[in-house]
């Protein structure tokens, strides 16, 4: 019998590619679908990774339902959507990406997986200590400080009110919750056994702690070992752990290269403008900004930014701007871009700047390959007649150099 082909379900484009890193290291050809299906962006529909589920069994599937910023009932209707759809091409969810800051409707995300597949453990944590963030004593972390005293409690569009892990799993209509501490705090021993009882009792949701990578690869050893159906529900960092390892797939040809580069800054997250102002005064590239008057990019000045090499699509620091203007006006430069001069190489920052680039070059899939550092993902897009190298980062993630390390890999 064929083994199931995994799907790894995530609320936005940019969370499925971190994800999806997992699998490719683990040997799988990962595969993110754009095509559409039933009129619902939320959904791939007949795309040649789609196809592959029957005849390619080295393909792992990706789906990005698009939800961060959606309210909690749109939210649940396409995770369950997306749920069926997977089950209905012949795959099997094998882990849930979400924000690892706890952003977006997370407990009507967490009960659409619930009601769909009816787990009889589900195990739960948003750590991601590799970028800072942790779970101490059933609360997120953002270094060192609670989430709720962050940056990310004031985003403009998702802001976070809590980090209380348990507290998500029972509004999502959990009755029995575990929190189960980090190893590094106790033992191993002790995470085994608390988790093993904790199952034992019958259907419960299971948070964990974890302030290291080795807590997390603990925890999911012992859930494991408690229940081997377990859902597995978390961020980026948790991925490599729940992956099953796979016989190396050969990955689809290489993007040919040429064209302009074209980097868009469309996350209004403090590190990017760190990262810009680190790579503005090392390489030679222009930055055009978004006109506050206009609503739009200056395409004179994208214009004479493209006559001098590569461009730079940036947000001034204090703009402000419906999110759905803001990324109309990428999408239209971005084809304009297209259009005059030709795309080799994209950087973007934020899984809806990602998704708005894909929509206006008509990609069809994108290919995970690799990563530059933890989250910042490499990967081919593909649409009819036309590849081009791409890396995706999530809005807070990145070190200083990241737009440096970015630009060496796709002007290379």
């Amino acid at each position: 019998m064929q083994r199931q082909a995994p799907w790894i379900l995530a609320d936005d484009t940019s969370g499925a590619l971190e994800a999806g890193v997992a699998w490719r290291e683990a040997g799988w050809r990962t595969l993110l679908p754009l095509s559409t299906t039933g009129g619902d962006g939320a959904l791939p529909g007949p795309a040649p990774a789609i196809e592959s589920l029957r005849s390619e069994p080295s393909s792992a599937i990706l789906c990005s339902t698009e939800s961060r910023n959606l309210p909690p009932d749109e939210a649940y209707r396409r995770v369950v959507a997306a749920l069926r759809f997977c089950r209905n091409s012949g795959g099997a969810l094998r882990f849930k990406k979400i924000d690892s800051t706890l952003r977006g409707p997370i407990a009507a995300e967490l009960r659409a997986v619930v009601d769909t597949l009816h787990p009889r453990v589900l195990a739960f944590t948003p750590a991601n200590p590799p970028v800072g963030r942790t779970v101490v004593d059933g609360e997120l972390r953002v270094n060192g400080r609670t989430v709720d005293q962050t940056a990310f409690a004031k985003d403009p569009v998702c802001p976070v009110s809590h980090g209380r892990t348990a507290e998500y799993l029972s509004t999502a209509g959990w009755e029995r919750v575990v929190v189960i501490p980090a190893a590094s705090r106790t033992d191993r021993g002790t995470v085994v056994t608390a988790v093993r009882e904790a199952a034992r009792a019958g259907t419960v949701a299971i948070a964990g702690d974890a302030e290291s990578t080795q807590d997390l690869a603990d925890w999911v050893e012992a859930v494991r070992a408690a229940d081997p159906r377990a859902v597995f529900v978390g961020s980026g960092a948790l991925a490599q752990f729940v992956v099953e390892a796979h016989r190396p797939a050969a990955p689809l040809p290489e993007a040919p290269g040429g064209g302009k580069v074209v980097m868009l800054i469309g996350s209004k997250h403090e590190a990017n403008r760190r990262q810009w102002q680190r790579f503005s005064a090392e390489a030679q590239v222009a930055t055009c900004w978004l006109s506050a008057e206009t609503g739009a990019f200056d395409r004179f000045a994208i214009e004479r930014a493209l006559d001098w090499g590569h461009v730079i699509l940036a947000l001034p620091p204090k703009l402000e701007a419906e999110p759905g203007a803001i990324l109309a006006a990428f999408r239209a430069a971005v084809t304009w871009i297209h259009d005059a001069a030709g795309i080799g190489g994209i950087y973007a920052t934020g899984g809806e700047t990602a998704r708005v680039v894909a929509e206006a070059l008509k990609f069809t899939e994108f290919e995970v390959r690799g990563q530059l550092e933890p989250g910042v993902v490499t990967a081919v897009a593909r649409g009819a007649g036309f590849a081009c190298r791409t890396v995706i980062k999530p809005g807070g993630f990145g070190s200083d150099d990241i737009m440096a390390r970015a630009w060496r890999f796709l002007s290379s």
